[in-house]
């Protein structure tokens, strides 16, 4: 008899307080998160005054890791430590 491996169970995203969203933009070269109530509320920890989800800049997001770094400050922005497996594709030339 043949023994089947369980496939690996896809890990659970943490789960929020209520009311709670986590936004992530991209300032410079640096991704951002926060864990807050609104769009305005992420907007005023990221410290920007134009609207960054009106033109696509910010967002929000169900990547568990960003969602577990931002609930550890909630109301505040947090950077997201680059990965660094992660490299810069070159353009072709």
């Amino acid at each position: 008899m043949a023994q089947t491996t369980p496939k690996p169970q896809p890990k659970p995203k943490p789960k929020l307080p209520p009311r709670i969203k986590v936004f992530r933009t991209t300032i410079g070269f640096t991704d951002w998160v926060v864990a807050t109530s609104s769009r305005q509320a992420a907007l005023e920890a990221w410290d920007v005054s134009r609207n960054l989800f009106a033109t696509g800049e910010a967002s929000i997001t169900d990547d568990p890791h960003a969602i577990a770094l931002a609930l550890g400050s909630i109301g505040k922005a947090v950077a997201l430590p680059k990965s660094p497996g992660k490299k810069l594709k070159k353009k072709p030339r």
